[in-house]
């Protein structure tokens, strides 16, 4: 099952995943169109990058 949220946060576009999965723990997967996007929407969160698994 995946539900897409689509953000726009101080006129950045992000695109916003929780993805649940049979045998895989339910995750956030966070897009954007650079690392300074993405540490934005992540300190919003209540996250930083140190939280994260980084994959491209």
């Amino acid at each position: 099952m995946k539900n897409t949220l689509i953000a726009i946060a101080k006129f950045k576009l992000l695109f916003f995943d929780i993805d649940t999965w049979p045998g895989i723990p339910t995750y956030m997967e966070l897009e954007g169109k650079d690392e300074e996007d993405l540490n934005s929407i992540l300190n919003l969160l209540g996250y930083s990058m140190k939280d994260c698994i980084m994959h491209s």
